[in-house]
């Protein structure tokens, strides 16, 4: 294995959520563990672990979507920046969590998971593939800007991390139908916040 990363990319949801809740580091995990666990030049996969992070229970700790969001920040920046492999800053990469937490929140998220994943296949490749894929992460870095404002209402901040899973698994998927209900469903979620912080 090069830089002690896997050598096969996470292909899947699932793939990813077992990946994660088997990260193999002490107690508590950091962010660092987790990004070396997933393989930190599989920008797709590690782009959909804070995603998936923000629909969980973990979502329930006062700021953890603000650090999601960080991390979304991070990684769909240096996609747009074409970086190789993750770089992580030292506050960043040193956050962690309890490994028992972590191993629970995946739990919970793996059965839809596997369901989810029958339904994703390539399609509508043309939003996924080439120069015009970069609407993905430049759609992430926008999403991922607005969660520090949404944070008071918990709900629009699992809606973000929706999206922004949805968006991270069409690359994964190579299905452009997720980014086209990804814009949908931010679409909603950003004019509900608006009219009620108006």
């Amino acid at each position: 294995m090069a830089d002690g990363e896997p050598q096969d990319e996470p292909r899947s949801l699932e793939d990813v959520l077992i990946r994660v809740r088997d990260t193999e580091a002490g107690d508590p995990v950091s962010v660092a563990d987790i990004a070396d666990s997933i393989g930190r030049r599989s920008f797709g996969p590690l782009l959909l672990v804070p995603g998936v992070i923000m629909l969980s229970p973990l979502s329930g700790i006062p700021t953890f979507p603000t650090l999601c969001a960080t991390l979304v920040l991070l990684v769909a920046g240096q996609m747009l920046l074409g970086r190789q492999r993750l770089w992580l800053p030292r506050l960043v990469a040193a956050r962690s969590v309890d490994r028992d937490r972590l191993k629970r929140a995946m739990g919970f998220l793996l059965p839809a998971a596997r369901v989810a994943d029958r339904l994703f296949r390539p399609r509508l490749t043309a939003l996924v593939q080439g120069r015009t894929a970069l609407i993905v992460p430049a759609l992430c870095v926008l999403l991922a800007l607005t969660v520090p404002f949404l944070e008071v209402l918990p709900f629009l901040a699992s809606v973000i991390g929706a999206a922004v899973t949805l968006l991270a698994l069409a690359l994964v998927a190579r299905d452009g139908l997720l980014v086209v209900l990804a814009l949908l469903l931010t679409g909603g979620a950003l004019a509900f916040g608006v009219s009620w912080w108006g």
